[in-house]
């Protein structure tokens, strides 16, 4: 446990996580910045107006507890951050490190933006013990995991209680874990035979083939023709809604006199008031507009909170290589809408400021918002 204060900060190309340092140093401290130990985050100790801080490389990673808010827990991660926890303490343990100084705060393990990466940070004064890291990170994991999983669910609860009991060990949290996968992978030989394709079966597989691309022909020039009727059934909405003047907003012109032998009879045109299309109001609209149009899309935004990124899940999809999969989070509050980054690895800009991670800064109109290289406007 660490009960001092977090902060983020971020440069051009890497995001920190920075925690105050004891005014003492330790063995584990030396060996800590000295030592780079796999799966946890590197750290570095630098002095601000001469008070020590750790600085942990956080780029391109995701806090725990960010990465429950937006993605659903099931068996496979729950049992893999467990595994990472126990190998972590092996490693500690390897490099003649204090077990105590590894740290399962959800706010401090880290998840990379697939989810496959997990890390840990060690903090050379951490006052908490590796029991009590451990059965706390666990009951957190219990709040957020899909508990439609009945079997997620189960094994979750198995692996707690054996937190629970005196005398437990590392060794028999990764048999329990390793000893069910193993009963998962046998698999009955009739299934086997049952689940291979038959030869005719493999015979007839182009005339399916060619049986589909049909269908998807079909499909195609249906949806084509559903489109043209929508588009002229909009226009004519688009008519019959349209604003007309007033007679006696009517302006008129003198005759145009054409030089013929005969003038043609005067001509009148009709002039329209200017109609202001716009409706200003105290609150924002919630529009995303992106300054490359066409290039990348527009977005309404919902009442509720959205995630921006890479990844085709995601409610807000930009599909480009500088955006993370999960790169920002705007979320609806009391009529104003707030947006956060999700500590991507290219950063999130308002009005050409980084959003620091973990930070929630309110939209404003006209705002300008620069997701890597890729710039909205919202309204």
């Amino acid at each position: 446990m660490i009960n001092r204060e977090i902060t983020y900060e971020r440069d051009v190309s890497r995001s920190y996580m920075k925690i105050p340092a004891m005014p003492e140093e330790s063995f584990d401290e030396q060996l800590l910045l000295k030592k780079k130990i796999a799966g946890l985050l590197p750290i570095e100790k630098c002095y601000v107006a001469g008070a020590g801080q750790y600085w942990y490389n956080i780029t391109g990673q995701q806090a725990l507890d960010a990465y429950c808010r937006i993605n659903q827990i099931g068996t496979l991660f729950f049992e893999n951050l467990i595994l990472r926890f126990c190998e972590q303490i092996e490693l500690l343990e390897w490099n003649l490190l204090d077990v105590n100084c590894l740290v399962a705060d959800p706010e401090m393990v880290f998840v990379n933006h697939s989810g496959d990466v997990i890390s840990f940070i060690a903090y050379p004064f951490n006052t908490g013990t590796l029991s009590t890291e451990l059965q706390q990170l666990m009951e957190y994991l219990l709040t957020k995991l899909d508990h439609k999983d009945k079997e997620a669910v189960s094994s979750a609860y198995q692996l707690y209680e054996m937190t629970l009991s005196e005398g437990f060990s590392i060794s028999d949290l990764k048999s329990h874990i390793l000893n069910a996968r193993m009963e998962k992978v046998v698999v009955e030989p009739e299934k086997v035979l049952a689940a291979t394709p038959k030869e005719e079966k493999m015979q007839e597989s182009p005339k399916i083939v060619k049986e589909e691309s049909d269908y998807v022909s079909k499909v195609r020039h249906l949806l084509d023709d559903k489109w043209n009727l929508l588009y002229k059934n909009v226009e004519r909405v688009l008519e019959k809604v349209s604003l007309k003047p007033h007679k006696e907003q009517i302006e008129t012109v003198p005759a145009i006199i054409f030089p013929d032998d005969k003038p043609k009879e005067a001509a009148q045109i009709q002039i329209h008031p200017t109609v202001c299309i716009f409706n200003h109001s105290s609150e924002p609209r919630g529009e995303l507009i992106c300054d490359r149009k066409g290039v990348f899309p527009d977005f309404q935004l919902e009442k509720s909170a959205s995630i921006l990124g890479k990844n085709p899940k995601a409610e807000l999809h930009i599909d480009k290589d500088t955006i993370s999969l999960f790169h920002a989070r705007i979320e609806y509050q009391d009529g104003e809408y707030y947006i956060e980054d999700l500590n991507s690895t290219n950063g999130t800009y308002i009005n050409d400021e980084p959003l620091y991670y973990k930070k929630k800064r309110r939209l404003e109109a006209d705002d300008k918002i620069r997701f890597a290289d890729v710039t909205y406007h919202f309204y």
